[in-house]
């Protein structure tokens, strides 16, 4: 498979779909007046009825609106309506479809797991006290709930697939979805396109490449493709990457991480009681 990673200018894009309805809609409207006519003109002429000079007139399709409807079509024919931009940012929405439901399984998993920290607490309020007593207390505790804090293996597989699998999709989604806000990007993938005769509707796909940080879309109708990094490395300087740290910093404001059960704490989260304020 050929693949071409050089920067090109897109070409804009044209919306005639309203002016095709509005001059197909006048052609339509004459024929129908005039097949109207003539069926009125025959069956009133077989009788003996004369039907009034000009009707047919009335009826005829004008230079005008064969040369506007001709015009419509030339541009329909040459028209995109589902370019680069829109194909990925359908792409993104996939991805993001998957990737909410792999958060759906870490939040159960993470649910389950976050029992423990009502023991987790309760021993670390034991460690930070001098009294003998609360450490009797928390080994009381696990020993009545043992069964119900033991880990299980099955549940942390579970957990731990599922981060795997919000990251990859994650990651997926912003490629795609950063791609398609890039005007560079988008103008590149609809040359692409443009150079390989090949439509987005039933003639691309796409391929999310993390091993190389790359968009890939490959043409059916020349077995060619187009890529775009988004880690800047290629002519197009596309860099999409954030740090750890600030993926944390952003999520640390987050609903999903405020409203979690490591920063409301076992009473609150599981019980609404003791929240901080």
């Amino acid at each position: 498979m050929g693949v071409l990673f050089l920067s090109v200018s897109g070409l804009a894009k044209a919306n005639p779909l309203d002016n095709l309805v509005n001059t197909s809609g006048d052609i339509v409207s004459q024929m129908d007046l005039a097949i109207k006519t003539v069926a009125g003109q025959a069956v009133n002429a077989s009788t003996g009825y004369v039907s009034p000079t000009g009707m047919a007139e009335a009826g005829k399709i004008t230079e005008a609106q064969v040369t506007a409807y001709n015009n419509a079509i030339a541009i329909m024919a040459g028209s995109s309506f589902y370019g680069a931009e829109e194909f990925l940012q359908d792409q993104g929405d996939a991805a993001l479809d998957q990737m909410e439901l792999a958060i759906g399984d870490f939040v159960d998993a993470a649910t389950e797991i976050a029992t423990i920290l009502e023991v987790s607490e309760m021993s670390a309020e034991a460690q930070a006290s001098t009294e003998i007593q609360d450490d009797q207390l928390v080994a009381e505790f696990v020993e009545a709930n043992e069964v119900s804090l033991t880990l299980q293996q099955e549940t942390v597989d579970e957990y731990n697939q599922s981060l795997d699998d919000v990251e990859e999709y994650a990651q997926e989604a912003a490629a795609y979805i950063g791609l398609a806000n890039n005007t560079d990007a988008v103008a590149f993938f609809d040359q692409g396109a443009e150079n390989n005769n090949a439509s987005f509707a039933d003639e691309a796909s796409a391929t999310f490449d993390i091993s190389n940080n790359r968009i890939l879309i490959s043409w059916q109708t020349t077995n060619n493709g187009s890529a775009v990094y988004f880690d800047g490395s290629d002519g197009l300087s596309i860099d999409l990457f954030k740090t750890s740290a600030q993926i944390l910093t952003d999520g640390e404001s987050e609903l999903f991480y405020t409203t979690g059960p490591s920063y409301l704490g076992y009473e609150c989260f599981f019980n609404n009681t003791n929240c901080p304020e």
